[in-house]
């Protein structure tokens, strides 16, 4: 009996790793990737937003600069993802670029919702 309660909770534990690393988050504010191994000669990257199984952003793709890889070899960029339709399961993907040649786009990320924003200062009176 504790073998079974045990594999139940390793196999819970796992399930949970998986569903949190592709987790869905609404309007979210920034993109965390690990860059090209031409990060040294790049200009920039671009990101763009993907509506569920197309193969053609929703809109022009931004330049979100050239972000420094940190200590852990990841770039961090602010993103704003109020300029596309409302909408659920849309994916970010990034490409680099340099003065001349674009490269492919990433793979996608997770998916992420572009929900409307809550009213704020709610207050009720008499």
């Amino acid at each position: 009996m504790g073998k079974v309660r045990i594999l139940t909770a390793i196999v819970f534990f796992l399930f949970t790793l998986v569903a949190s690393a592709q987790s869905t988050v609404s309007n979210p504010r920034f993109v965390v990737f690990t860059p090209s191994i031409d990060h040294d000669v790049l200009t920039s990257y671009e990101i763009a937003y993907f509506a569920p199984g197309a193969t053609d952003p929703v809109s022009t793709p931004i330049d979100i600069g050239k972000p420094a890889p940190d200590a852990n070899n990841q770039c961090r960029a602010q993103i704003n993802v109020r300029p596309i339709p409302f909408g659920l399961g849309y994916v970010a993907k990034i490409r680099a670029k340099t003065a001349d040649v674009i490269g492919d786009w990433s793979e996608p990320s997770n998916p992420f919702d572009r929900r409307p924003g809550p009213p704020t200062n709610l207050n009720t009176t008499k």
